[in-house]
This record gives structure tokens, C-alpha cells and sequence, in this order.
């Protein structure tokens, strides 16, 4: 599971087992992505930020849903604060003033649907906590596919394509490989990414240009 925000300056590269940071960029992979660093203020510095994790959505109870992160290290104690579970009540909370915000895991777009507010979920947290837009999915995702879609989404939104663009051309250049992939060989699994459950299932709110 990691955590990564993509910020908007240049600088110098520092790399340590758990944290790479570039400029106002970071990346937090393994048990470096805590609660804590989420939760914390310094998360304001980042115009892009990635989750790329798991997600447990809770439609009965909405309160009861959350983004999976790294729990405490082996010997530390668990708190409140760092159990390993963003939960929706503390997504309410976050300091964000980012571009973006992607939420890659499943079901992250869905909530409970709320007269006159909505739907009351993740992506509503994200909002309510600063983003300006926000990226999620509508079903389960496969991580494989998943990967390779939002690195190449991320990678052209850095490149300067606007996110509606920059999600469309991923889509279809995973789309396009995976026809490629068939008409070579039909029984390739890459064949059977052409299927829409695999590049289809992540939208766009909020900011789209």
C-alpha cells in the first residue's frame, strides 16, 4: 500500500527506505504510509495526491467505511490515531488544498445517497477537506490494471494534460493494448482488459479542466 502526494515544485531527490521526496512531491510506500503523515497538516503542501490502497465501503453504515493504510509498526501501540484505518468521519478532517485527489482502491465513488446532500462517502470527505477534484472508482478494481491506469493518469496530469483529457487517454491506450493484445493472440489475459470492468471503472469529479 502507498501513499503518494505530487506536488507542483522541483528539487533535489532524498531517498530513504521508507520516503522519497522531490521538491513538494512525496511518496510514502510500505509502513511509512501511516495515518499520522495523512492527518497531517503538512499534507497541505501537495497539489496531487494518490492513494493507491484499499477501500471498504460500508453502505449501511457510511460512518463505518475507510481507506486501509499501514498499521504501527511491529512493537508500537495502536492508537486511535494510527490503527491503520482512515475512517470516513476522520476523511472529514484531512488538510487538503490539492488539485487532485485519487482515490485508487474499490468502490471509493460509492456512498450513502442522502436527500438534498448527496452522496455522503469518500469522495464528499475529500471535498469537504479541500480537494478540488477527486478521482474514484464505481466497483471493485483489479490491481494489475489498476496500476498501470491511474500511473499513466498520474503521469500525463504531470505532463500538463487536463485531468478529464489526461483519464480519457489512459482509458483508451489501455483499451487500444489490450485490442492489440487480442488480435495477436485472443486467449493473451492482456486480451481481456478490453473488458470495461478494467478501464472503465474510475470517474472524474469535481475540477475537470
Amino acid at each position: 500500500m502507498a501513499l503518494e502526494g505530487f506536488g507542483a515544485g522541483q528539487g533535489d531527490m532524498c531517498e530513504s527506505p521508507a520516503a522519497v521526496r522531490w521538491g513538494r512531491s512525496l511518496a510514502l510506500v510500505g509502513l511509512a504510509a501511516q495515518e499520522p503523515m495523512l492527518c497531517s497538516p503538512e499534507l497541505r503542501r501537495y497539489d496531487y495526491v494518490l492513494l493507491s490502497t484499499h477501500g471498504v465501503i460500508d453502505l449501511a453504515r457510511p460512518e463505518y467505511s475507510y481507506i486501509a493504510l499501514s498499521g504501527p509498526p511491529s512493537g508500537a501501540s495502536a492508537s486511535s490515531a494510527a490503527d491503520g484505518r482512515l475512517m470516513m468521519p476522520e476523511a472529514f478532517g484531512l488538510s487538503l488544498q490539492a488539485r487532485m485527489v485519487t482515490l485508487s482502491a474499490c468502490r471509493t465513488a460509492e456512498g450513502d445517497y442522502k436527500s438534498g446532500e448527496g452522496i455522503l462517502g469518500l469522495t464528499a470527505a475529500m471535498f469537504v477537506s479541500g480537494a478540488q477534484a477527486v478521482t474514484a472508482s464505481l466497483w471493485p478494481v483489479e490491481d494489475m490494471t489498476t496500476a498501470r491506469l491511474i500511473g499513466d493518469y498520474h503521469r500525463r496530469m504531470g505532463a500538463g494534460e487536463p485531468p478529464a483529457a489526461a483519464l480519457r487517454a489512459a482509458q483508451v491506450d489501455m483499451l487500444s493494448g489490450a485490442r492489440e493484445a487480442f488480435s495477436q493472440d485472443p486467449t493473451s489475459g492482456a486480451a481481456s482488459y478490453a473488458g470495461p470492468l478494467y478501464w472503465a471503472p474510475f470517474v472524474l469529479l469535481g475540477e475537470w479542466r
